[in-house]
């Protein structure tokens, strides 16, 4: 936290390993792994969805400008197993994401369905595969892509 970033969002890995070797690629892996419990809807407007999501979101807040990471090896016994390299990853954002009804990226409407789309998180029912009674459908079955991956898994 700083003058500049009063609120900050915060990631954090426990790494319980008698490796000495940097995991830095598998905690931001585990981080973004969480974009499998997503759906469109959480775009529009955060909330709490009950499912492992805000280290995601964090990570890709759109007013998130700014971060800073750092890490500690310990020694320490974890569920009666000693571990000589346990560490901890830590990222701060700044700001800070993850703010409830907030949108989670800034979206630009300058097409015609695009309005639709970023008020309701619907689109004309022509752009997609299963129609709702009003004609819309829901984002989830029409959308044609996905995000790509961080890293590639192993």
């Amino acid at each position: 936290r700083t003058c500049k970033y009063r609120m900050v969002g915060q990631n954090v890995f426990y790494d319980f390993t008698n490796n000495s070797s940097p995991a830095w690629e598998r905690a931001f892996q585990r981080w973004y792994d969480e974009v499998d419990n997503m759906v469109v809807m959480r775009v529009y407007g955060f909330d709490d969805p009950h499912k492992i999501l805000g280290h995601y979101t964090q990570m890709v807040w759109a007013n998130t400008t700014a971060i800073g990471c750092g890490a500690v090896h310990y020694n320490t016994t974890y569920e009666g197993v000693e571990y000589t390299n346990a560490k901890i990853y830590v990222c701060n954002y700044g700001p800070g994401g993850n703010i409830y009804t907030s949108r989670m990226y800034n979206i630009t409407c300058t097409t015609p369905t695009l309005p639709l789309l970023c008020t309701t998180g619907l689109t004309p029912a022509s752009d997609c595969d299963e129609e709702t009674d009003d004609n819309l459908c829901n984002l989830n079955v029409g959308l044609c892509g996905g995000p790509e991956p961080l890293v590639n898994r192993h």
